[in-house]
């Protein structure tokens, strides 16, 4: 009435239980879940309430004042062009 094949695939007759377990209330916060990985989704929710990933809280025991590159520049420009060299040292003298 059938191949020996089509007897053993059949679901009527398979020895496995589909019982379904009571849920261990220890595990009940838990909810199934699959890691897919970094997307834009969870860096919103990680960063939520906050000033994204590159805050960083500020230090208040400084005992020196932060400056501008371009401020340093300008205050350095004076120091740079009137620099010494051994090569100008006997034009300064003959003069």
């Amino acid at each position: 009435v059938g191949s020996p094949v089509g007897r053993a695939m059949s679901t009527t007759g398979s020895t496995v239980s589909r019982r379904s377990r009571a849920p261990d209330p220890r595990f009940a916060h838990l909810k199934p879940r699959v890691d897919t990985g970094s997307n834009m989704r969870k860096l919103m929710e990680k960063y939520e309430g906050t000033s994204g990933p590159n805050a960083r809280a500020k230090q208040t025991h400084t005992y020196f004042r932060r400056i501008k590159p371009l401020d340093l520049e300008r205050r350095l420009a004076p120091d740079i062009e009137c620099e010494e060299s051994i090569y100008a040292y006997d034009l300064d003298e003959a003069s």
